[in-house]
């Protein structure tokens, strides 16, 4: 009999990162706008972004000129995002949670919990979030 492969069991893996945001003033509001507003979060990336409306439960936003297919599937503003989320090579949909923490002044520490993706994923989360976002910070409020 000849050698068959299943790929509906696709082998997943969770990322747990977190990095700290520094820039005057900055506050878990500031972050959780530029994440969840397309226009900002567009300029913040450097590539096109497109959501339904105002960030609400369900609504459905894509990224990276449609690499990226997600839906926020729970809000706390300003402290807690989550979205279920999709690469364009995903088989399955992930989840993202973000939790946004103020911590000493002009500090926010932020946590990222990426989980259910492809264990082959090479994640990008740094050059293609954290650097991003705080050089869009830095710009927006001022370097520290």
């Amino acid at each position: 009999t000849p050698l068959t492969t299943s790929m509906s069991a696709t082998t997943t893996k969770d990322l747990h990162l977190s990095h700290e945001f520094h820039a005057p003033g900055l506050k878990a509001q500031h972050i959780y706008d530029v994440l969840t507003d397309g226009e900002k979060h567009g300029r913040m990336i450097g590539a096109p972004v497109t959501q339904e409306g105002p960030a609400a439960v369900g609504v459905a936003y894509t990224a990276w000129g449609g690499y990226i297919d997600g839906s926020y599937t729970e809000l706390s503003p300003p402290h807690r995002i989550v979205s279920q989320w999709k690469g364009r090579d995903f088989a399955e949909w992930s989840q993202v949670v973000y939790t946004l923490t103020e911590m000493a002044a002009d500090t926010v520490h932020t946590q990222l919990d990426h989980l259910g993706v492809p264990a082959s994923w090479e994640h990008g989360w740094d050059a293609h979030y954290f650097q991003p976002l705080q050089k869009y910070l830095t710009e927006e409020l001022g370097s520290k």
